[in-house]
């Protein structure tokens, strides 16, 4: 689990900031 969010986690946040500067 630990693990996973270590890796997805990143990529989410990069997700979310990207459709926040989109809006």
């Amino acid at each position: 689990m630990t693990r996973k969010l270590a890796i997805v986690g990143p990529m989410l946040l990069k997700q979310l900031e990207a459709r926040l500067l989109k809006k």
